[in-house]
């Protein structure tokens, strides 16, 4: 069984940018992920979360995945 891959475009007005996305198999590296990305954006996103944060426990971020 392999990764899985994608791709896809988003697009703003005219603009057009590509991306490549890959499934992330390790749920180490998954829990990481998310913490930095709610370390980041959580004051944005918390809404989507129901209370889980950047600190939140390893096993509570990869329920939240």
């Amino acid at each position: 069984m392999g990764t899985e891959h994608a791709r896809g475009e988003l697009r703003l007005g005219r603009r057009t940018r590509t991306f490549h996305a890959e499934e992330i198999p390790d749920d180490t590296l998954k829990a990481e992920i998310l913490r930095t990305y709610l370390a980041r954006w959580g004051w944005e996103v918390n809404q989507y979360f129901q209370g889980i944060t950047a600190q939140s426990t390893e096993a509570a971020l990869l329920a939240a995945w």
